[in-house]
This record gives structure tokens, sequence and C-alpha cells, in this order.
């Protein structure tokens, strides 16, 4: 793997491997457990997109409740914009590629503006995962300082830990698996806000939520946000 690390250049919209931007950014792996906000794993309660390649609903992989105030860096209009939900298809190749989805929170609907689907590929039935996904309550757990990856060292052992440990990082800083991934918003060219890394449980683990076998082969899905679009933006990498 050819490691990119920060080069200090503000002009170049990319977030980079690793490096000492990100030492101190506040960020939090996503465990089972309740918590004193609705964050949760699974469910069906936004009305989101049918897959136009395995015509099946986009799982609703994880929503984080934005009265968090965890969540006041995304610095994003509340109002009524009280949830933030995480999605994709999980059982076809539709995950891996961009996909660009616009968020109608009046709504509670979600509906897909982009998705670049040249393999057309679908998962063998017994191996789906099942859609919707059984729901539970998840909690926040505030990353240590040496779970940023603010050198090579740590990098690599950030890696070796997610899938086991956990599948999911929110806020603070990404682990990017292969690139720097461009953040520009493809419509108002501002930068979109770095989300969360969805990653697969490994093979050799028990389930990170009962009853569901979270296994993405060796995929794992970025999510960035325009605050001002309501755009979400979902880059897929592979190990």
């Amino acid at each position: 793997m050819n490691l990119e690390e920060y080069t200090g250049d503000p002009a170049q919209s990319v977030s980079y491997l690793y490096g000492s931007h990100w030492k101190g950014k506040d960020g939090y792996r996503v465990i089972l457990g309740t918590d004193t906000y609705s964050h949760r794993f699974g469910g069906h309660d936004w009305n989101v997109p049918i897959c136009e390649n395995c015509k099946t609903p986009y799982h609703q992989i994880f929503t984080f409740d934005l009265r968090d105030p965890r969540f006041n860096v995304v610095e994003i209009d509340k109002g009524q914009k009280n949830e933030l939900p995480l999605i994709s298809c999980l059982n076809c190749s539709s995950s891996w590629e961009r996909q660009l989805y616009k968020l109608e929170y009046n709504k509670k609907a979600i509906s897909v503006l982009e998705n670049k689907d040249t393999q057309h590929w679908v998962q063998d039935d017994e191996d789906k995962i099942h859609v919707p996904l059984p729901k539970y309550d998840v909690m926040l757990v505030k990353l240590e300082s040496n779970e940023n990856p603010v050198d090579k060292k740590l990098y690599y052992e950030i890696t070796n830990s997610i899938g086991s440990d956990y599948i999911c990082r929110i806020l603070g800083a990404p682990v990017l698996m292969q690139s720097p991934i461009d953040i520009e918003c493809p419509v108002c060219k501002n930068d979109m806000i770095y989300i969360s890394g969805i990653y697969s449980q490994h093979y050799s683990h028990e389930n990170m939520f009962p009853d569901v076998e979270f296994f993405l082969g060796e995929m794992s899905l970025y999510y960035h946000l325009c605050t001002n679009c309501h755009i979400m933006k979902v880059e897929c990498q592979g190990t």
C-alpha cells in the first residue's frame, strides 16, 4: 500500500490517509449499547430508495441523533433536521462506486442523485444481508489519542483493529484504506464534511450486532456531507 501523508497544502481538497493534522480530532467508535441520544443501527424509519440493480430497498445502516452536542461540529442548520441516516445497498455492486444522495428532511426521505454502478453484480441469496437490518441502539465511545492516524505506525494499528473491535467510526479522523477522497461538493463546490467510515466485520470475529453477519468482504464505505446542499456522498474503498 502506498500511503499518502498530509502535505500541508490547504488548496488540495482531499482527505489524507494519515498525518499530524488529525492530532486532537474528536471522533467516536460506534458500538452496541444505549446512549443518552437516539443513535441506532438498522431499522427502516426513513423512506429509502429502491436499488435499481438488485430491486430491493437500500439498507439504513446507521442513523445518528443530531441533537447530540457531539455533532455540533457538523454545523448543519438543524431545525427539523434532527437525524443523519447513512445508507447504501450492501447486497450488490451499487455500493462499489461513488454514490450521491439527497437528504429530504421534511419528508424523512432519501433520493438517489447518482450511482455509478458499472458492474451490475448481485449477491447470492444465501449470502445477502437482510433488508431491513434489525434495529439496535448504539452508543458513541470517544476514540483515544492513539486511535487517530497521525503517523504510519498508528495507521496500521488502527486498520488492524477495525472489524474486530468495531465496524463504524463517526466524526474525527477518517481511516481510509486506499487513497485520498475528493471532498468537493459536486453541486456548490464547497468542501464536504467527513461524517463516518463503515467497515466490514472480520470473518473470524463474533457478530457486532445479534443476528447480523455484517460481512462486506474487503469493502469500506466513507460518508461525507455537504451541509449547504444536504447531499451525502459515499465512496467505497477496498483493502
